[in-house]
C-alpha cells in the first residue's frame, strides 16, 4: 500500500515536472510576427516549401491518404498519382473492392468491380 502511494506521488510529481519543463520550453521559444494577410501566409508557405523555384521545379505527386464516411463503415485508403498532363488514382475501400482511374492525355478511364469504362476527350 505504501509503495503504490509512493509511486504515484513519484509519477505526479514527474508529470508536474515534464510540464513546468515543456512550458517554459515554449514560453522562449522564438515567436515569429503575427501573419495578418493571405499573402503573408502563401509567403511563407512558399519559403517552408524551399521558395518559388523549388515549386515551379516539381514535376510530380503522390498523395495518400484514407477516408472515413459516416454512412459505410471502415476506412477506405487511396493513392494519388499525378504529373503534367497524367493522373491516376486508386482506391481501396473498407470492403476490399478496388477503383481505379486514370488520364493520360487524352482518354481518361475508370476500372470498378462493374466494369471498365473509357472516355475519349
Amino acid at each position: 500500500m505504501i509503495l503504490c502511494r509512493l509511486t504515484r506521488l513519484t509519477g505526479m510529481r514527474l508529470l508536474k515536472l515534464a510540464a513546468i519543463v515543456f512550458l517554459s520550453a515554449e514560453c522562449t521559444w522564438p515567436q515569429t510576427a503575427q501573419l495578418t494577410t493571405a499573402g503573408q501566409v502563401l509567403d511563407r508557405y512558399k519559403q517552408a516549401l524551399g521558395g518559388e523555384q523549388a515549386i515551379a521545379n516539381v514535376q510530380s505527386i503522390t498523395v495518400r491518404g484514407e477516408v472515413e464516411s459516416t454512412s459505410t463503415p471502415g476506412k477506405a485508403t487511396f493513392v494519388y498519382y499525378a504529373k503534367p498532363f497524367k493522373t491516376l488514382f486508386k482506391v481501396t475501400r473498407a470492403d476490399g473492392t478496388q477503383i481505379t482511374a486514370g488520364f493520360e492525355g487524352k482518354v481518361s478511364w475508370t476500372i470498378t468491380p462493374k466494369g471498365a469504362e473509357i472516355d475519349k476527350t
